[in-house]
């Protein structure tokens, strides 16, 4: 597992990406949720335990640390301009 601080410099990066490409803010999203998904299937498979409450607990907690990060990069952009990141996000998708 990374290191707290390691989590939330991750966030920050994959934040400052979305804010010069907002593009990248559904990849980054995307990111998020496969490493979750797949580092908990992993612990699963590796040890032989079921899902429990401790790990469930360590994955939101690696979620909140990364997207602490995250939004505190974002955040002021998406808030002066979410129509207009919103409208370029889906013109460069569409």
């Amino acid at each position: 597992m990374r290191s707290p601080w390691g989590l939330f410099l991750l966030g920050l990066l994959a934040g400052g990406a979305a804010a010069i490409k907002p593009t990248a803010l559904p990849a980054s999203i995307a990111y998020v949720v496969a490493t979750l998904g797949i580092g908990s299937l992993c612990d699963v498979l590796d040890e032989g335990y079921r899902l429990t409450r401790t790990r469930v607990t360590l994955a939101l907690r690696t979620a909140a640390i990364y997207l602490a990060g995250f939004a505190l990069l974002l955040a002021p952009l998406v808030a002066v301009q979410s129509k207009t990141l919103l409208n370029y996000i889906l013109a460069a998708l569409v």
